[in-house]
């Protein structure tokens, strides 16, 4: 075909126009091929709750107003829903539509039962298994709700300890881990410590396929008093346990554990200075999508940690009230949220942290996050 100047010049901005057009396509589908939805709860200046659907490319939200403060997500399998928890003592769990960003169903405690802010589905995403206390025993319970039946409650089993807070599925999909707290409450008192000299904190596995209980473990005698409360599972099924002391305020024991398999779990120390730093209180564990990293908040202590998942203590950095955590969407990448309102992603391989977002002055992260499509990184 023979072109004269004209026509040349109108067939260069033609094809500059379409070659735009295809990298804004491209763009646009890279964008929705990577795109990070971060679901967690903050409070306003007004004490009111809420539950939040950000993307952070974007800043694009969506504030869905709750009865009660939030604590816990979980996302069903086919990613058509997360589930919030709300915090202990607290009675409520909302389903939210992700399809539609709003709130489609609220499922109530039984009689005198509470949540203690975390869930979580089998593989299957038929039933959500969630950590209650049966408060007139004292006894922890795990809770089987049937989501193919509107999320009625199907049965329920001993979680073999008192205080029931963060659970977790290996690999196998089958088998479950729960961290038992040891503390025991009650409603009637608010979120007061009850048997702070005798709690006896323990980590429990159950299969969950054939309904039977595996194996519990629990620490020396002399660190009863380090209570489990969150876990996240790594490579080879390693499980990471933050945890929280309840003795002397001049005390400074591990808060940071790990376990596998059959064996005792283990202590793990960090340097000194940031031992006394976290002021004997961690609030999340998360692991990068790889699971050879993990990330462990100390929000009263203004710190969070990086950690291999073989427990060897990486680095750290400041962060005014943070506590919320998040795996990112590359290895070694890492969300963090703050009560002061900040969001940003720290990729722990380079030391490096970027800041996402900053709330307007009165909103509040937060203890906990969740990425909705965060994706398994190849070894």
């Amino acid at each position: 075909m023979y072109l004269n100047r004209r026509n040349f010049v109108k067939f260069l901005g033609l094809s500059s126009l379409l070659t735009a057009e295809a990298a804004l396509s491209q763009a646009v589908l890279s964008h929705q091929q990577s795109k990070e939805t971060l679901v967690s709860c903050y409070d306003d200046q007004q004490n009111k709750h809420y539950i939040a659907l950000l993307d952070p490319i974007t800043g694009q939200s969506s504030s869905l107003p709750i009865k009660q403060r939030g604590h816990g997500v979980c996302i069903s399998p086919d990613k058509k829903h997360c589930l919030v928890f709300a915090r202990r003592p607290g009675t409520l769990i909302w389903v939210v539509d992700l399809q539609q960003q709003k709130i489609v169903q609220q499922i109530n405690s039984p009689e005198n039962r509470h949540f203690y802010g975390h869930g979580v589905f089998e593989p299957t995403g038929r039933y959500l298994y969630v950590t209650e206390n049966d408060f007139a025993s004292g006894r922890g319970i795990i809770g089987v709700y049937d989501a193919q039946q509107n999320y009625q409650r199907s049965s329920e089993f001993d979680s073999q300890g008192i205080g029931p807070h963060e659970l977790a599925l290996l690999s196998d999909g089958k088998t479950l881990v729960v961290a038992n707290g040891g503390i025991k409450t009650h409603p009637d008192l608010g979120r007061s410590k009850l048997n702070l000299n005798s709690m006896k904190p323990n980590l429990a596995y159950f299969n969950i396929s054939e309904n039977q209980f595996l194996a519990k473990y629990s620490l020396a005698k002399q660190f009863h008093q380090l209570s489990m409360r969150h876990i996240s599972v790594g490579i080879d099924n390693t499980v990471s346990i933050a945890m929280q002391f309840q003795g002397p305020r001049n005390q400074h024991p591990p808060l940071l554990a790990q376990h596998q398999g059959k064996r005792e779990i283990t202590l793990l120390n960090a340097p000194d200075l940031l031992q006394k730093q976290m002021k004997n209180y961690c609030g999340s564990i998360c692991h990068d999508p790889s699971g050879q990293y993990f990330a462990l908040s100390s929000p009263r202590g203004d710190i969070v940690s990086f950690w291999s998942n073989k427990g060897q203590y990486l680095h750290h950095i400041k962060a005014n009230d943070g506590c919320g955590l998040a795996s990112g969407q590359n290895k070694g990448e890492i969300l963090v949220s703050t009560g002061q309102g900040l969001l940003f992603k720290h990729q722990i391989r380079h030391q490096h942290s970027k800041l996402i977002e900053q709330f307007s002055s009165g909103k509040h992260w937060d203890n906990h996050m969740l990425t909705l499509n965060s994706r398994s990184v190849l070894l």
